[in-house]
């Protein structure tokens, strides 16, 4: 098996750095992008076809919940962890 590919979705700069990080440490996992908005997320995910999102549940232009049904609308849809 490859490598999981991770999105992230969060508002908060500092929770994205964070999260590279420790992305970074784990063997089997690569970040393939970060987004502050649910929108930039959605797009991401469409460029990106992540594995696995880690979804903020409150985002400055959409819910978490919106996020994840648009993801789920997706030709390859990712698993959501929010």
């Amino acid at each position: 098996m490859g490598e999981i590919r991770v999105a992230i979705i969060d508002d908060d700069v500092d929770v994205l750095v964070r999260m590279r990080r420790v992305l970074g440490r784990l063997g089997g996992m690569r970040r393939v992008g970060g987004a502050v908005t649910g929108r930039e997320g959605i797009e991401l995910c469409r460029d990106a076809a992540p594995d696995v999102v880690l979804l903020d549940m409150r985002l400055p232009d959409m819910s978490g919940a919106a996020v994840a049904r648009l993801l789920s609308e997706l030709p390859a849809p990712p698993a959501v962890v929010g």
